[in-house]
């Protein structure tokens, strides 16, 4: 199912790696089903978690493997040529 994603510019969101994984609307499913979602991971604490549980830094690999996947794709959409 294809997403949509807007955002205001004159929300000045800054889309950076934490609001991809962390904030960022397109992607809530996808932190719902990671250890985002049931650990409550926050920037603080992920890099702990990750290195305590090797079943979260699998997930937290997946997520953010996949997130940086649809941004490229979003990406290489947004610079194609228009026919």
């Amino acid at each position: 199912m294809p997403r949509t994603h807007s955002v205001n510019i004159a929300d000045k969101i800054v889309e950076d790696a934490e609001h991809s994984i962390f904030m960022c609307p397109l992607f809530t499913e996808e932190r719902a089903l990671s250890a985002i979602g049931t650990l409550h991971l926050t920037p603080d604490n992920l890099v702990a978690n990750m290195i305590a549980d090797e079943t979260v830094w699998t997930s937290i690999s997946n997520l953010v493997s996949n997130i940086m996947k649809e941004l490229r794709r979003r990406e290489r959409l947004r610079n194609a040529p228009e026919n």
